[in-house]
């Protein structure tokens, strides 16, 4: 998500992940509770889903060990609030590390199924384009709703003679120079089957 990933990242997202539980009760009578969510952030945007599960065991098992010590130096003075809160914080902690790991993963998952769709589409897309080029027969693909051409191989442009517009002309027969199968005559638009199907 951040880029280039540094090798020693997951070890400072621990390290801040337990230091931001202890500190908490460390000092219970300053405002530190929000300290929690800054590591679970920092791990739900840089962590795999293993990373993510470990460092929340890690987080939580921390908290564990300084509510136990705080516990028992009274240092929370029996404030039944105060430890209920902090549970909460580590819940929510846990919950948002969690939920982002694993929309990081879903996301990049559907990313990397997405480029091998639109690989495979393109590959598909080349070697159709390349059996069509080589067809010894002259064929033009043209849109059956405007009469655009869309697509020509070179044994079409080698037959007419000259460059297949990529709009349809004013008259095909003009353009084309189209004339009647014994060459006795210049053919027009109606006599051709593909136009008359264009206007249907």
């Amino acid at each position: 998500v951040l880029g280039v990933r540094h090798p020693l990242l997951p070890v400072a997202i621990f390290a801040a992940g337990i230091g931001a539980m202890w500190i908490p009760f460390a000092f219970p009578d300053l405002p530190l509770l929000w300290l929690g969510l800054v590591p679970a952030l920092w791990a739900g945007m840089s962590l795999t889903p293993l990373s993510g599960a470990l460092y929340v065991l890690c987080a939580n098992t921390a908290a564990g060990f300084a509510s136990s010590a705080s516990v028992r130096s009274d240092r929370l003075d029996g404030d039944l609030v105060s430890a209920i809160i902090i549970d909460l914080l580590i819940v929510f902690s846990t919950f948002v590390t969690m939920l982002l790991v694993l929309f990081r993963d879903q996301r990049g998952r559907l990313l990397s199924e997405l480029r091998e769709q639109r690989e495979a589409a393109r590959s598909q897309a080349e070697l159709l384009e390349a059996v069509f080029e080589s067809i010894s027969d002259g064929m033009i693909l043209a849109d059956p709703r405007t009469g655009s051409i869309t697509m020509h191989n070179r044994s079409a442009r080698t037959l007419l003679g000259r460059q297949v517009p990529a709009r349809a002309p004013t008259s095909w027969t003009d353009y084309f120079a189209v004339r009647a199968a014994d060459g006795s005559r210049r053919m027009v638009d109606s006599e051709l089957t593909f136009l008359s199907g264009l206007e249907q």
